[in-house]
This record gives structure tokens, C-alpha cells and sequence, in this order.
């Protein structure tokens, strides 16, 4: 079973951009802040509240968002392949 390369970026592209913003913005928010006090017992709790563990997360949102601009760019270059044939 072949899955059409557009629906394939459309899919890359969503997912990508989804992920990559959640990751971008969540441990700036006091969500983030919360959640990790109450892992605060275990021994994962301290590193996640840091701010060189926090803005790893984020740096690996922004790489997801650039797969997205990657995944978009595909989807754009394979319309108009499609639209000049």
C-alpha cells in the first residue's frame, strides 16, 4: 500500500508543528512549573525545573519547527509540481 507523498507531508507537517510548539512554549508556562513539583520527590523533578533543562526542551521545539518548515516547503514544491504537469 502506497501513501501519497502529499498526504505524507501534510501529515509530517502537522504533526512537526504541533510537537514543535508544544515543546517551544510548555516549560515557560506555569504548567510546566507545576507539573514538575510534583515530581519534585523523584529524582526527576529538581533537573526539570533548571534552565539549561528547559531550554533544551525548547531547542528541541524549534528543530521540530524547522522540520515543519521543511516538511511545508515539500508540500508546496510538490503542488506545483503537480499543478505545471
Amino acid at each position: 500500500m502506497s501513501v501519497d507523498p502529499t498526504l505524507k507531508n501534510s501529515i509530517a507537517l502537522y504533526v512537526f508543528l504541533v510537537l514543535g510548539l508544544f515543546l517551544a512554549v510548555a516549560p515557560w508556562t506555569p504548567v510546566w512549573y507545576e507539573v514538575t513539583v510534583l515530581l519534585l520527590p523523584t529524582r526527576f523533578g529538581a533537573p526539570l525545573q533548571q534552565g539549561w533543562v528547559r531550554g533544551l526542551v525548547s531547542a528541541v521545539g524549534v528543530l521540530d519547527l524547522l522540520a515543519a518548515g521543511s516538511a511545508g516547503l515539500d508540500l508546496v514544491r510538490s503542488g506545483s509540481k503537480r499543478d505545471d504537469v
